[in-house]
């Protein structure tokens, strides 16, 4: 087996490469273009703390059927940015007279400099501090367990990134062909009548 040293050893000189110093970059550049923090209800943002409260929304079968088949249209097919375990930003500002593929064709492009610079070791703790909103999905199931059927039950430990005022968490863990949406409210900026 090898050994942690060497583990590090290549690590080390995988994020010395030009394209992972050049994927740094590009985010720290992004960062500083970022557009201003999104006020929720005028809410100027989190306030240090990290308390947040969950409101769970199955989407029910019939829209989650109709959400797949929107994604695997054109327009929408190229906006999937696949597996990532880090968090790298995907800015969008919304017009006033958007509409929802308009905004789509507008993330299309933003998705495919995401692609290319989303490499692991690219992202940092700044970075992802600066994220108002995340939108999480999480494309995959679990099955039985040694033979036996398994449901899933997420538990929320009613705490979240003290910088994000809202975390949106889809799933369907349990392949049952309805999407589970989970709102992750931060409770600094986000009362119970807000949520």
């Amino acid at each position: 087996w090898p050994q942690y040293a060497d583990y590090v050893a290549a690590e080390r000189s995988a994020r010395e490469e030009k394209q992972a110093v050049a994927a740094r970059q590009y985010w720290q550049e992004k960062g500083q273009r970022a557009p201003e923090r999104l006020r929720f209800y005028g809410n100027p943002g989190p306030a240090g703390a990290a308390r947040t409260h969950r409101v769970s929304l199955p989407l029910g079968r019939q829209r989650s059927e109709s959400l797949r088949a929107l994604a695997a249209t054109p327009e929408f097919r190229t906006i999937s940015a696949g597996l990532f375990i880090e968090i790298f930003p995907l800015h969008a500002t919304v017009q006033s007279d958007e509409t929802f593929l308009s905004l789509a064709k507008a993330i299309r492009g933003e998705t495919f400099a995401f692609l290319q610079y989303a490499i692991p070791g690219a992202s940092s703790n700044e970075a992802n501090r600066e994220n108002t909103v995340l939108l999480n999905f999480i494309n995959r199931q679990f099955g039985a367990f040694a033979g036996a059927p398994m449901h899933s039950d997420w538990v929320h430990p009613e705490h979240g990134d003290a910088a994000h005022s809202l975390r949106v968490q889809v799933h369907d863990f349990d392949d049952s062909g309805e999407l589970m949406l989970h709102f992750d409210f931060h409770c600094d900026v986000f009362d119970g009548a807000a949520q």
